[in-house]
Formats: C-alpha cells, sequence, structure tokens
C-alpha cells in the first residue's frame, strides 16, 4: 500500500485542539512537525491515499481556521 505524504502550514492551536477529529475523519499519520513562530506549525501528513489527501486539501480550503 503506497500512503500520500503532503506537507502544510497550520495554525498550531486550532490543529492540536482537532487533531483526533481531523485523523479519524481524513485518515492520517504525522510524520513530522515543526513549531514555527506566530503559533504556526509546519506538519508533514502521510493519507492513507490520494482521495484521503483531496478531502483534505478541501477542508482546509473551506475552513479559514486553519
Amino acid at each position: 500500500m503506497t500512503h500520500v505524504s503532503a506537507t502544510f502550514t497550520l495554525d498550531a492551536p486550532t490543529f492540536n485542539s482537532n487533531l483526533m477529529m481531523l485523523k479519524k475523519t481524513f485518515e492520517f499519520k504525522i510524520h513530522n512537525m515543526k513549531n514555527l513562530p506566530k503559533n504556526r506549525i509546519l506538519v508533514t501528513l502521510r493519507f492513507l491515499d490520494t482521495v484521503a489527501k483531496t478531502k483534505f486539501e478541501d477542508f482546509l480550503f473551506n475552513n479559514a481556521d486553519f
């Protein structure tokens, strides 16, 4: 099975408070995480497949809080 990786810069408090819901909904594992200034994080996620990655990207596009 091939996992699909993607890297995002997100709002750290929002991501961390919603992490369990996001992992369950979008089927990913955190591969790497780096704290950035101004409560931002750079996170590399490994998704189960491209469909899960696309759904997560659509979710981010529609939710400006992240």
